[in-house]
């Protein structure tokens, strides 16, 4: 018999596509609607915009990281820890690992 495994993604990069944001709180909420979920992806921060032709600057990759890691302490502090699953995209610095 196979176990269902539920895992809730927050459609940040979807989101971001069309140049929008996710309030946090209300992830987090709604995350909260599916206890039984075995995950939940952490709500991440993309530098940039998606149109955008420039490279990415090192100090907006940073700020994105940053954004992001609080994000996840926002959500581990809110759901259980074990769930919340970290995001770390290409490009970033290994110590957010």
């Amino acid at each position: 018999m196979r176990t269902k495994r539920l895992i809730i993604d927050s459609g940040a990069y979807s989101v971001w596509t069309k140049g929008k944001t996710i309030n946090l709180d209300k992830y987090i909420s709604f995350c909260k609607e599916f206890p039984d979920a075995s995950y939940f992806v952490n709500l991440d921060t993309i530098p940039g915009s998606f149109k955008s032709k420039e490279p990415m600057k090192p100090k907006d990759i940073e700020t994105a990281c940053q954004a992001s890691w609080n994000n996840y302490l926002v959500m581990i502090d809110s759901l259980p820890k074990g769930k919340v699953i970290p995001v770390m995209h290409q490009g970033e610095d290994k110590k957010w690992i």
